[in-house]
């Protein structure tokens, strides 16, 4: 059976696994106000030997007067916690990142962290763990065309670090992306 894990509208959902304590991280954009404002929300569920779902408590990330979207997750073996990114609609849809770490069944956050000032509209991370970074991907949607930038990521505690942005796409047509490892 499927068992509900929020009673509200949402959109953009995101899941991510953690093989080293046996849950998925869910990651999505609450859409409160009839749409008018948008809250990116977590919340971990574990799946027993019998196949039911059980949820933990949800977690804003962000702040609840500011639109978020697209987010995306990627786990840390090495550090056993997650990057979640996302984008945000009230500032010049600048991307934003935090470290979330779970207890048990509860999630809690570090510092959220501006990572690209650009106008961003599409967004991809994964982890490499023979590197310890998480790779970050996203679309400048500016008048001058659609380019793909990158950044790479390092988890310390509950803080994020970046490295230098980078231009993946040099013809300014970028249009959609996915990254696996």
């Amino acid at each position: 059976s499927v068992a509900e894990f929020v009673n509200y509208n949402l959109q953009n959902i995101q899941i991510c696994y953690n093989p080293t304590d046996d849950y998925y991280l869910l990651v999505w954009i609450n859409v409160q106000g009839g749409g008018s404002l948008h809250q990116l929300r977590t919340r971990v569920a574990t799946v027993s030997s019998n196949g039911s779902i059980t949820y933990g408590s949800e977690l804003g990330l962000g702040s609840a007067t500011h639109g978020s979207a697209n987010p995306s997750v990627s786990y840390d073996s090495s550090a056993n916690k997650f990057l979640v990114c996302w984008r945000n609609t009230s500032e010049s849809n600048r991307l934003y990142s935090a470290v979330v770490s779970v207890s048990g069944t509860t999630c809690s956050s570090g510092t959220v962290v501006e990572m690209s000032t650009d106008n961003v509209d599409q967004i991809a991370s994964e982890y490499d763990p023979d590197n310890n970074k998480h790779l970050v991907c996203f679309r400048n949607n500016t008048q001058a065309g659609l380019k793909g930038k990158a950044r790479l990521a390092t988890i310390s505690g509950t803080n994020v670090s970046f490295g230098s942005e980078v231009e993946m796409d040099g013809n300014n047509q970028l249009k959609y992306m996915t990254l696996a490892y």
